[in-house]
This record gives C-alpha cells, sequence and structure tokens, in this order.
C-alpha cells in the first residue's frame, strides 16, 4: 500500500469543545444545540434528536460545528472518534471533546481520519500518551502528535466503504440481540404469570 505518515496536526486543525463553566443548562427556547456525551450512542453516532438546548453564556465565539467535522473524546477510558456525517445548524460540543476539521479533503477523508484514529495502532498509541490514574485524559497536543497514515484517496474511500459495510452488520446484530433479550423476558413473564 503507498502510504505516508504525517502527525494528525498536520492534516487537520484541532480545537476545544465550547468552555461550558458549571453544568450546561438547558433552556426550551436556547438557541444553541449542544453534543455531550450522553448524546453519542453504542455505534458511536451522534443521536441528534436528544440534542440539549441552551444559550451560550461566555464571551468565547463558539466553533460551530460542521458536516465532517470529527469529535474526540478526550476525557474517559474510552476515546474514540465520531465522524458527523450530519449536524445541526449552531451546534456545538461540550469541553469533553475535542473538534477535529480536516484541512484539505484531496489530502485525507474525514470519515477516513476518524476511522483510523478509533483503530487498534491509534488506540494503543493514546493508552500510552494518555494522563490521569483514572480516568483517561488526552490533550490537545497529544492528538495533534498522532502519526496518521495516508494511503491515496481510492484507498481512502474503500476503507470506509468497508468499514460502513461493518458497522451495518454490527447494527443488525445488536437489533437481533435486543430482540432476542425481549423474547426472553416475555417468556420469562408469561412463566411468572401462569
Amino acid at each position: 500500500m503507498n502510504a505516508k505518515i504525517e502527525n494528525l496536526g498536520n492534516v487537520a486543525s484541532v480545537s476545544a469543545g465550547y468552555p461550558f463553566r458549571g453544568k450546561i443548562q438547558e433552556f426550551d427556547d436556547g438557541t444553541v444545540a449542544v453534543i455531550q456525551m450522553k448524546d453519542i450512542d453504542e455505534t458511536q453516532q451522534v443521536n441528534l434528536l436528544s440534542l440539549m438546548t441552551t444559550m451560550l453564556t461566555g464571551k468565547k465565539k463558539p466553533r460551530w460545528l460542521e458536516i465532517s467535522d470529527i469529535l474526540f473524546l478526550a476525557r474517559g477510558n474510552n476515546n474514540y472518534a465520531v465522524y458527523l456525517d450530519r449536524v445541526n445548524e449552531q451546534t456545538v460540543c461540550s469541553p469533553h471533546f475535542l473538534q477535529i476539521h480536516v484541512e484539505d479533503e484531496k489530502i485525507i477523508l474525514p470519515a477516513f481520519l476518524a476511522w483510523q484514529i478509533n483503530q487498534k495502532p491509534v488506540q494503543q498509541y493514546l493508552s500510552r500518551v494518555g494522563e490521569g490514574k483514572k480516568v483517561g485524559n488526552i490533550r490537545r497536543s497529544v492528538l495533534e502528535s498522532i502519526p496518521i497514515v495516508i494511503p491515496t484517496l481510492k484507498q481512502q474511500s474503500l476503507i470506509i466503504e468497508m468499514s460502513e459495510m461493518v458497522s451495518q452488520e454490527n447494527e443488525v446484530l445488536l437489533q437481533l440481540l435486543k430482540n432476542n433479550q425481549l423474547k426472553m423476558t416475555s417468556i420469562a413473564q408469561q412463566l411468572n404469570e401462569s
């Protein structure tokens, strides 16, 4: 495979999530949607319908999320990337995330970058360099220093297609597991009622 290696910071900009002070307050008439850890499902997708609306009270100008941005969960024991294939207008992410924006999609596709961050070689790298004993913490500079392998755009596209097929298969399997659990629960309830 013909590929080059670059640090993530050379192909993408990384910025911190919006610096909310304290608990994020929900406002029914809020003008800004915010993505929090609880909005990411088990398939590492954002549930846009669950987003809280709020008002930005700080002085910092928000860096609005865009389609093709990547959210990186920088705090906690699972540091993974979420590719945004859709996003609401005027949406920010909480400070638990680092926001990654690919500078030139003729060099690296954002979906491919998110995929690579979630793969074993990068995850092992992150586990070695993460800070904190109980809860991991990946600093912006550490994320920017990750070595990223960049194959051709055609190879990147093929890998993304394969990854999407695997994700669809996983979703079907998860749904089958849930359905089977519901069947078992129903049988158990019927047994208790007789």
